[in-house]
């Protein structure tokens, strides 16, 4: 690259290949915050038009949207067909379009419209709170490239049928977070259609599926009917915002097997209530990554570890053929918002979950709720080395689902993320 003795003009600056600006752009994507990334971004395209012409795709690639910028952006993707302001064909960029932070300052129209302008380019999508109803199911069904769909923002004006019948032919959607409260508050309109369809109801190629019910509470018949309908493919299924555990009173009892789950999320937001976590997973033989609340009892055979706020022992039991998961290697302990700490979690606890569960090779334990005294250190030392040991002989035999320096005991720290739709969840610093 020539350079030159004086301050360029735009006209006379040397040109930077292609292949360059783009890694420049990848950097200032990857290095910051999205909001500060996207300001990046914006100041990058009013360097010259080759930066512009470089940089356009990814700015509006994942745009960061909030209340602040949301009208300007929807005028610019989608104006108003009375208005004088062109289309400039900024809408085949969007892939992911996260609405997630916005309520009232979208209308119906609007966000249809959008999902309208983007449905070549869709890939991931997270309606918002209130301005998602059925008049934007007919453009999603027609989003064939999509891939993530979140709706967990609120309940909606439809119902889970109708979402299905707009939603069931795209072929590339993988993961799938319904409405609040879909499935509770519809009971004849959803579990009939469950248990006559049967797998049939949800996307062919759906392998993650998350609930968010507050008032969850099916019979035995309504819980079989819900897991026979799961997709073979289904291999990551979570109960978010449980309100307690009476949601899954009946599922060991509905004698119905899912052999595909994998990955299991189960969140209860009291944390007052105690239930036996071996009659939870009894559907789900061959799940290998287990997150629930750490206020739980688990069945250990001849012995049951009880929980109750803050403490935890083990006592005798009345059924020595309970067993926790064999499959298990993952457990993720997570941290009940009623309890901002406790100290009922010893390392003689997490023993018992080692020496029952056969395959479990890694434990997630909230830092809050975590009671290791100075004299424990070396037990503490001694479970991770037995971990260690288990993976290695393990991975001679069977491949394992993590990999081996993320095995252990690691302690982990909640904080709320900072970010929304997409980035809008519980993250944690894990550390062993």
């Amino acid at each position: 690259m020539k350079v030159i003795d004086h301050v360029g003009t735009a006209q006379t600056v040397t040109y930077l290949p292609p292949e360059v600006l783009e890694l420049i752009i990848d950097h200032l994507r990857h290095r910051r915050r999205p909001i500060a990334a996207q300001k990046d971004l914006w100041a990058c395209c009013l360097v010259a038009k080759e930066w512009y012409e470089t940089t356009i795709k990814h700015l509006y690639d994942a745009p960061v949207l909030s209340p602040r910028n949301f009208t300007e952006f929807a005028i610019t993707l989608s104006p108003r067909v009375a208005s004088r302001v062109r289309r400039v064909g900024l809408e085949d960029f969007v892939q992911h379009l996260d609405m997630g932070s916005l309520a009232y300052e979208s209308k119906k129209s609007t966000t249809a419209r959008l999902i309208s302008r983007t449905k070549n380019s869709l890939r991931t999508f997270v309606a918002p709170a209130v301005s998602f109803s059925t008049t934007s199911l007919a453009p999603l069904s027609r989003c064939s490239r999509l891939e993530y769909l979140d709706l967990s923002r609120d309940s909606y004006d439809f119902k889970l049928v109708q979402l299905m019948r707009s939603i069931k032919s795209i072929r590339n959607l993988t993961w799938l977070s319904l409405p609040k409260d879909c499935i509770a508050h519809y009971h004849d309109s959803v579990y009939k259609p469950l248990e006559q369809q049967g797998q049939e109801f949800w996307p062919i190629m759906l392998q993650s599926l998350q609930l968010n019910e507050h008032h969850f509470e099916p019979t035995a018949w309504q819980w079989k009917a819900l897991l026979a309908s799961l997709p073979p493919v289904l291999t990551n299924l979570s109960f978010r915002n449980c309100t307690s555990y009476d949601a899954f009173d009946h599922v060991a009892v509905a004698d119905q097997i899912v052999p595909q789950v994998k990955t299991l999320v189960i969140s209860v937001n009291r944390g007052d209530d105690t239930y036996y976590l071996n009659q939870l997973v009894k559907p789900f033989p061959n799940i290998t990554k287990l997150t629930v609340p750490a206020i739980t009892s688990w069945i250990f055979k001849n012995f049951i570890f009880m929980s109750t706020e803050n403490s935890w022992s083990l006592t005798a039991s009345n059924t020595n053929t309970a067993t926790p998961p064999q499959q298990m290697e993952v457990l993720v302990l997570e941290q009940s918002p009623d309890f901002v700490s406790s100290t009922h979690i010893t390392v003689e606890s997490l023993r018992q979950f080692v020496t029952h569960c056969p395959k479990l090779v890694r434990i997630e334990v909230p830092e809050a709720y975590f009671n290791v005294e100075e004299d424990e250190d070396y037990q503490m030392d001694l479970l991770n080395e037995s971990l260690t040991k288990r993976a290695e002989e393990l991975t001679d035999s069977v491949k394992l689902s993590i990999c081996p320096d993320q095995v252990g005991i690691y302690t982990t720290q909640s904080n709320p993320n900072l970010g929304v739709g997409l980035k809008r969840s519980f993250i944690y610093r894990a550390e062993g």
